[in-house]
């Protein structure tokens, strides 16, 4: 059951990450064409520097899933893989406990990120000039508060191997997300 779990988590994390990725590859088309602009036509193109605002915070949690499901967050473990090479259920647990405290986070982020998006819906919050170009808030913060909860997920997800090795004293075997 939670093999299967896991890997529907998976491709939606996956997919997340790509769409992303290919924010990213907006971004830079969207970036050389203002400057492009610029040089060309002495200009820059409405709108870039409120859509790059809005859309560095979209890109980064859209990728947090899968960063955290493929252990590529920052992490510092020195101390815990000391711990875990002499102790290995007891490092185990404190990943399990690590983990939980993730998944905490996370799930505060989208929590209180709920009423704010709630407000700028409901108000009309924007980035840039009025009549001459905007952005509502309220899609930066629904992404958010989205990939915040499935981030959770994944540390949840993780969490409960750790666990799993920790009571099983199989703490050798790799966590897959």
């Amino acid at each position: 059951m939670l093999d299967l779990f896991a890997s529907k988590l998976r491709l939606l994390t996956m997919a997340l990450n790509g769409l992303g990725t290919l924010l990213i590859l907006v971004l830079m088309a969207m970036i050389n064409l203002d400057v492009l602009s610029m040089n060309a036509l002495g200009a820059p193109i409405t709108g870039v520097k409120e859509s790059i605002a809005l859309s560095i915070a979209v890109i980064v949690f859209l990728q947090m899933p899968e960063t955290l499901r493929a252990n590529r967050h920052i992490a510092s473990d020195m101390w815990i893989t000391r711990l875990s090479d002499r102790h290995p259920r007891v490092g185990e647990a404190l990943q399990m406990v690590f983990h939980l405290l993730g998944a905490a986070m996370l799930l505060l982020i989208a929590r209180f990120g709920w009423p704010m998006m709630e407000e700028a819906f409901r108000n009309g919050y924007y980035v840039g000039t009025v009549n001459v170009f905007t952005l509502p808030t309220w899609p930066t913060f629904a992404v958010v508060m989205f990939c915040s909860s499935i981030t959770a997920l994944q540390y949840i997800l993780i969490a409960a191997q750790h666990a799993s090795r920790a009571l099983s004293g199989d703490a050798n075997k790799p966590t897959k997300g």
